[in-house]
């Protein structure tokens, strides 16, 4: 189910499905870099850090990724969910 607190600040940035039987309240697909970068701006402002703290697309990424081989996640499954073609060492 659609979380209530982000679906009200957030619902123009997520297809939402119509279909009322689905389990998935949203489309999974890809987001444009900028799109993105608004998401990210605004979670960060919402969630009160620090205006000089830089939070990017890619710090995200490096984030998730280090959490995910920290938790023994396989590169295949890790690269599925960043979107990497590739393997990094």
């Amino acid at each position: 189910m659609c979380p209530s607190d982000f679906s009200s600040k957030h619902l123009s940035n997520l297809a939402i499905r119509t279909n009322d039987t689905a389990s998935q309240w949203f489309l999974r697909q890809q987001l444009g870099v900028n799109k993105l970068g608004q998401m990210l701006k605004a979670m960060a402002k919402d969630a009160g850090f620090l205006k000089h703290k830089r939070i990017t697309n890619n710090s995200v990424r490096k984030f998730l990724v280090k959490k995910l081989r920290n938790a023994n996640i396989p590169p295949t499954e890790t690269m599925a969910i960043t979107g990497q073609k590739m393997s990094s060492p």
